[in-house]
């Protein structure tokens, strides 16, 4: 695209951007594991559907890298296409794309258009169900970097057109700097913990599925179980799996030492979730309370089968292999007891 650039540089410029590109890999194959359950959905939407959908997600995207307001880790988009400013903006973008493609190959705001397009085109094979949470804000960063070149080659153009003093320049980085400062000091006690986030999440998205599952969990976790109980009750519908509120119950239940009864509804939520072909939440913590009954084999037996599983979390993995490591000691030390004389 750049015959103006000698070829050492152009590559060291594409070496810097495939290494860039690594934890954009890694997340796709995770993200494509995760929505493994969405394909059959995805099979049966019309491709000639998808396009339309693919440019009211891209408007979306470049919405929140300009105003990324309010600050989340997922917004929501709809589930098919609509003729809306977010599809116009899409649009208008892909076309742009386009023509500065055809007119100015060797500029680099066409390689910047081009870096930030490349990213967001597999909205198209993406059903909606699990596109935002799972993958496109997650890699949003990495096509920031061609929006960036785009600006410093306008900025150079402007530059060169309109001859000003650089202290017109430092006071619109000042200008900037300024109102990123102030939104990232507002944003702060937002993020500052889990539970901080999960809540201004639900507050932010009270209708998603997620949010009130993220939120009922962090509850959970900081011992507010009187919390998560009323949100249990007011905000887990219809719209959650079956095995939800077990799971949860199951949760609050082993936080107050209420084992045998936690044991129970873990074990009705692992069995729904078995049926209905959901990742096992509730394995890890069945296996807790098999080890507390010293009752390793079993353990040892649920937690391995939940490593091999096809979705992956890595949260509940990394806790399970810990487990795994608890058990293994235990059954070795047992075994070494059994021999002594």
């Amino acid at each position: 695209i750049i015959t103006t650039i000698k070829f050492q540089k152009l590559f060291k410029m594409t070496l810097v951007w495939l290494l860039a590109n690594l934890p954009v890999a890694w997340w796709f194959l995770y993200a494509s594991q995760q929505g493994a359950a969405y394909q059959p959905q995805l099979a049966g939407s019309p491709f000639l559907e998808r396009i339309p959908r693919a440019l009211n997600i891209i408007g979306i995207h470049l919405n929140r890298t300009v105003w990324p307001y309010p600050l989340s880790f997922s917004y929501p988009f709809n589930a098919k296409w609509a003729l809306n400013l977010d599809f116009l903006i899409g649009f208008i973008f892909v076309a742009l794309t386009i023509f500065c493609f055809i007119k100015w190959r060797r500029s680099l705001a066409t390689l910047g258009l081009l870096l930030f397009l490349i990213y967001l085109l597999p909205v198209v094979q993406i059903y909606p169900e699990m596109a935002n949470a799972l993958l496109f804000d997650r890699y949003l960063a990495i096509p920031l970097i061609g929006l960036f070149i785009v600006l410093i080659d306008v900025m150079k153009k402007l530059k060169a057109y309109w001859k000003t003093s650089p202290f017109i320049y430092f006071g619109m980085f000042v200008v900037v700097a300024f109102a990123l400062g102030r939104a990232t000091a507002s944003y702060i006690p937002k993020f500052k913990s889990n539970i901080h986030m999960s809540e201004y999440m639900f507050k932010l998205y009270p209708t998603w599925s997620t949010t009130p599952f993220n939120f009922a969990f962090s509850l959970i976790e900081d011992n507010q179980l009187e919390r998560a109980e009323l949100l249990l009750k007011s905000n887990m519908s219809l719209e959650h799996p079956n095995w939800v509120k077990p799971y949860f119950y199951g949760k609050i239940k082993q936080k107050k030492g209420h084992i045998n009864e936690a044991y129970e509804l873990f074990y009705k939520a692992a069995v729904m979730t078995r049926k209905g072909g959901y990742f096992p939440f509730a394995d890890s913590h069945l296996a807790e309370i098999m080890i507390q009954r010293k009752d390793y084999k079993s353990a040892q037996k649920l937690l391995n089968g939940l490593l091999y599983t096809e979705i992956k979390n890595p949260v509940v993995f990394f806790k399970a292999k810990q487990l795994l490591k608890v058990v293994e000691a235990e059954i070795s030390k047992t075994a070494i007891e059994d021999k002594k004389p």
